[in-house]
């Protein structure tokens, strides 16, 4: 039996480059100190940190005093909109109802506390229209929050025109960008008020995200305590992670261009090999997507049961967002998009990384091809 496996999961998390863990190794090692620390070995971490910060500043073009660092991108989302976007009861922010649960589930909690959320639809789209989003805004918006690129369809929302808007509007805009780094080159607009990004998504290990700040941009802290990342975000740092990712970060200066074009053709590939010998197959999606992610709906196939027999068969893919703590239920995204539950049911996400070799999309392509028919056919 063959024991091969191909990780077809990239936007839920990405393996670690092997020259980031050497990085976070030497750290570890020899940089753990506690970098708020005023000894030799914190002072030491403390270096480690400030050249981590500038190493990310200089890739963003900003100023390392406009990088703060969190645990997750949820948390580093979560206190943006809430500290800049919904300070006060009278709050008012625009968001759209395909975000991630980390903006989603977040912006119900604000509207069930009394103050207003307004849920843009995205329709088959998949993103948001920024038409739609400009006759929306009222006197009263205090903010807008919304993703760049939707991490479950890989489709691309018009950050540029978006970023536009708020500026014109001078509200504050909040991007949630986890599913666009090292996927497509991102630029960080004007108007644009943050970014979150998170080392899950960058080949990094576990345990960091980071906001870009516009020039002046503040929020107010979600959490308290030895006033660390400029007092916006109290709480020891993890330096060796934070190392690790900013040498990731580091890396897609040579290698996005090279990466992305790869993925796009692999990509393209893959869904000619599907498109070819099945039929019935649909790209859940319209927008123009990102070069790796494959939101593809099977006719007459159960997505939970095709998930299963592809892990079987040595095939890692997901329905979608893997926060939503292991649960396989149709994804909320496709149904807001207007698609039926029987197709949201039939739906499954294949997302690839820069390991993802030629080879690798041909095996999980004719173990797919014969899954699909075994269930169509049973």
């Amino acid at each position: 039996m063959d024991s091969r496996r191909v990780y077809l999961d990239y936007n839920a998390s990405t393996p670690v480059d092997s020259r980031v863990l050497d990085e976070y190794n030497k750290v570890i090692c020899n940089g753990w100190a506690n970098s708020s620390s005023t000894h030799q070995e914190g002072q030491r971490a403390k270096s480690i940190l400030a050249e981590a910060r500038a190493r990310i500043a200089s890739f963003f073009h900003v100023r390392p005093q406009q990088v703060i660092f969190f645990a997750t991108a949820t948390e580093g989302l979560n206190t943006i909109l809430r500290g800049l976007l919904a300070p006060s009861v009278h709050s008012s922010i625009i968001t759209s109802v395909a975000e991630h649960a980390a903006i989603f589930d977040a912006c119900k909690a604000i509207e069930q506390e009394g103050r207003q959320v307004t849920f843009l639809p995205v329709g088959p789209v998949g993103a948001v229209d920024p038409e739609l989003l400009s006759k929306t805004i009222t006197s009263s918006t205090t903010g807008i929050a919304l993703m760049s690129v939707n991490n479950e369809t890989g489709v691309r929302t018009d950050i540029q025109k978006v970023a536009a808007i708020a500026k014109e509007h001078s509200i504050p805009l909040l991007v949630d960008s986890v599913a666009h780094l090292g996927k497509e080159p991102f630029t960080l607009f004007p108007g644009v008020s943050a970014a979150v990004f998170s080392s899950t998504k960058i080949y990094a290990p576990a345990g960091v995200a980071f906001a870009i700040l516009n020039a002046g941009v503040t929020f107010r802290p979600l959490i308290f305590g030895g006033g660390q990342e400029l007092g916006l975000r109290s709480g020891t740092e993890n330096v060796a992670a934070i190392h690790a990712t900013s040498i990731a970060v580091e890396l897609l200066h040579n290698d996005l261009g090279k990466v992305v074009g790869d993925i796009s053709l692999r990509r393209e590939y893959f869904e000619r090999l599907l498109l070819s010998a099945l039929s019935g197959v649909h790209v859940n999606g319209e927008g123009p997507r990102v070069s790796n992610t494959s939101n593809l709906a099977f006719d007459d196939v159960s997505g939970e049961d095709l998930l299963i027999q592809l892990d079987l068969a040595g095939i890692a893919a997901s329905h979608g967002a893997a926060c939503i703590a292991g649960a396989l239920e149709p994804s909320r995204v496709l149904l807001k998009m207007g698609y039926s539950m029987k197709r949201a049911s039939s739906s499954v996400r294949f997302s690839l990384g820069k390991n993802t070799s030629k080879e690798d999309v041909e095996y999980a392509a004719a173990i797919i091809i014969r899954a699909v028919q075994r269930q169509r056919f049973l």
